[in-house]
């Protein structure tokens, strides 16, 4: 995702503080084009606004990705910028409605950071194209928007496109923003992993582009209006599905969302639900029935009877209103899960990542929250300030924090073990929300257990070895990787902007301090060794109840003082981007020393034949021998040598045998 700029309230703009609702003016990058989101009800507070209800017209369908308006946005950072969006109605769709006409698009209104009860664009044009990303729209009309913000308006067609089938068909609109103030897209918030729902087209460094939304922003406010005949009829589609990664054995919920596609009223549904060999029939009747293109989402209760690590999950839905669904291509939602006793597991712990910056007005609140949580859960609850565009920020981008920056660009953010389809990325309050998230993500054992230790590794102390050991529960080939970050204590002081001074309500104690509080940093990141996590750090094949170490050395170079810092150890699924869990270490001045022998006789018998020794860039043999052995530290191979006296091998260190003799612990820079 390429840098956008966030606003999440209309108060920023005020002339007083920041209101305790509002998120923060974000500066991400130094380009000119970004985007800007507010989410305001009447009086400045975040909401939902009501969803359009038009009237009914016979033969008159209206079709949208949306929910409710929440979200204000606009590209580009200056005034008389060109703002496009669409959605796509896929080949599938135009499939199943071949022959019906698109007579209208309806969008919501913007609104004016200023005075957002105004809309101020009020010209669009709406266009329709096969392939927005080659092609000019092959069909446009003008229209008037409502000046009310928030508000739906109509623009129809003065000669009706017939849907193809098969022929995928974006349908948007394109207005230009008056003011750098005004926010043109309004969306749902609700997001999905989808192509379908929401695509902008923005400028950046000098050129355009479509880019998807929907991940991040959810759905575009804007419907479309189609008339036609003998259309589909008791038909729905699973829009997403939620299975649990991790359940107990026992019941459990689980969640799915379906659209209905049928031209007539949802009233019930059936579905099968299956947890491992198990299988279930279902039925629910909806309170109040669900339109056509309306979403609904069903909680179920199910049970899991075996423990053990993927078992499947899933559910398909069977029949609506009573009858066989007419289409099952879009009626399957399935996963895997883990169900662990907790007598089996490991205590977890729940990292927050927070992105923050000195020149954040609203970052104090994860600094308090990080305070609030350290003081209250000091054991299990790890916090890392990741610093962006201030003076705590770390240069060496190879080893930052530049990866979460460019997936979150709002500040505050924080990632909770980023689990973030869970718990998203935002900071609400002082303490409570991140209190809740970490209740609910401990409240789970974990399947991997880690422990750490910390040492200098010679006299001058400026490298630290970290030892981990990691055991597993079950026997499993999942993709495991060790993350190390390093933290530093006590760092500045520096002046934080603080948009909660003077306010009148409890702000985790910031509301006492000057709108530039001096401060004491703690939990600063300094250094990472690698953000998705060191690749061969843990077997591919691991068996329960063994413990595997992994080795690593951090520069201390990174740290402002070597007296008060903290290692982190976090186990990261590579293949979900989830950390299992975590560990933390402190180290100091106080650290002991264990340093490394640069030649080590490896013979088996006493007579030196060989040795060998870590130097810069591989390890120096030295002697004769048959045959050579060369591992990672966490025990797999890196490689086989019969001949040659030097290996070349990354920095790291390594366990090398000569001809079956004893190990040794190599150290290579």
């Amino acid at each position: 995702m390429s840098p956008i700029f966030v606003i999440a309230a209309a108060a920023i703009y005020a002339a007083a503080a920041y209101s305790e609702a509002s998120a923060t003016v974000t500066a991400i990058s130094e380009r000119q084009e970004g985007v800007r989101e507010f989410i305001v009800d009447m009086n400045g507070h975040l909401t939902q606004a009501p969803a359009y209800a038009g009237p009914d017209e016979e033969s008159v369908l209206t079709f949208r990705y949306c929910g409710d308006p929440v979200t204000g946005l606009a590209t580009g950072d200056s005034d008389d910028v060109e703002n496009s969006a669409a959605i796509l109605l896929p080949g599938s769709l135009t499939e199943r409605y071949a022959g019906t006409e698109v007579m209208s698009v309806v969008i919501c209104s913007g609104f004016n950071v200023s005075n957002w009860r105004v809309n101020n664009v009020t010209d669009a044009t709406v266009f329709l194209s096969h392939d927005i990303f080659n092609d000019e729209p092959f069909m446009t009309q003008r229209g008037r928007l409502s000046k009310t913000s928030m508000t739906w308006s109509e623009i129809k067609f003065e000669n009706p496109y017939v849907l193809e089938a098969g022929k995928p068909l974006y349908i948007g609109y394109k207005v230009t923003r008056p003011t750098n103030d005004d926010c043109v897209f309004v969306a749902d918030r609700i997001k999905v992993d989808n192509d379908c729902s929401f695509w902008v087209n923005y400028s950046l460094d000098g050129e355009r582009k479509w880019e998807n939304w929907a991940p991040i922003y959810g759905s575009l406010c804007i419907q479309v209006r189609l008339r036609g005949e003998a259309l589909p009829v008791n038909d729905v589609e699973i829009v997403s599905g939620r299975i649990p990664a991790q359940v107990p054995k026992g019941d459990f919920n689980t969640s799915f969302t379906i659209r209905n596609i049928g031209v007539n009223p949802l009233t019930s549904v059936g579905y099968v639900c299956k947890v491992g060999d198990n299988e279930v029939e279902k039925e629910y009747s909806f309170p109040t029935p669900i339109e056509f293109s309306e979403t609904a989402t069903i909680t179920e209760t199910l049970v899991c009877q075996d423990y053990g690590i993927d078992i499947p999950v899933g559910i398909t839905v069977t029949s609506v209103n009573g009858e066989p669904d007419i289409d099952m291509s879009n009626n399957i939602t399935e996963g895997l899960t883990l169900c662990l006793d907790p007598a089996q597991g490991y205590d977890r712990s729940m990292v927050m990542e927070e992105g923050t910056g000195l020149w954040c007005g609203n970052c104090p609140r994860g600094i308090a929250s990080m305070e609030y949580m350290k003081e209250k859960y000091p054991d299990r609850f790890i916090g890392i300030g990741a610093h962006y565009n201030d003076i705590m920020q770390i240069t060496d981008e190879e080893h930052s924090y530049k990866k979460q920056f460019e997936m979150y660009s709002n500040f505050p953010h924080a990632r909770f073990n980023r689990n973030d389809e869970i718990y998203g990325v935002s900071i609400f309050d002082f303490g409570p929300f991140v209190e809740s998230v970490f209740l609910s993500e401990t409240s789970m054992p974990s399947m991997a257990g880690m422990t750490m230790q910390l040492y200098y590794t010679d006299e001058t102390k400026s490298e630290i070895n970290v030892e981990t050991q990691t055991e597993f529960a079950f026997d499993n080939d999942k993709p495991f990787r060790i993350s190390l970050v390093l933290l530093e204590n006590g760092v500045g002081p520096y002046a934080q902007s603080n948009g909660y001074a003077g306010s009148s309500s409890d702000c985790g104690g910031w509301e006492n301090r000057d709108a530039n509080a001096v401060y004491m940093f703690d939990d600063v990141a300094r250094y990472v060794d690698d953000y998705l996590g060191v690749e061969n750090s843990l077997p591919t094949v691991k068996n329960a109840k063994v413990s595997y170490g992994y080795n690593a050395i951090l520069p201390v170079a990174p740290l402002a003082s070597k007296e008060d810092f903290d290692v982190v150890a976090m186990l990261v699924n590579s293949e979900t981007g989830v950390i299992e869990n975590a560990v933390s270490c402190h180290g100091g001045e106080h650290l002991a020393i264990k340093e490394f022998s640069q030649v080590e006789d490896l013979t088996s018998d006493g007579v030196m034949r060989a040795s060998a020794s870590g130097v810069p860039g591989g390890v120096l043999i030295n002697g004769s021998y048959d045959r050579i052995e060369i591992c990672r530290t966490a025990g797999m191979a890196v490689t086989y040598k019969g001949a040659g006296a030097f290996i070349a091998l990354p920095e790291g260190i390594y366990i090398v045998r000569i001809d079956g003799g004893r190990p040794a612990k190599i150290l290579v820079r």
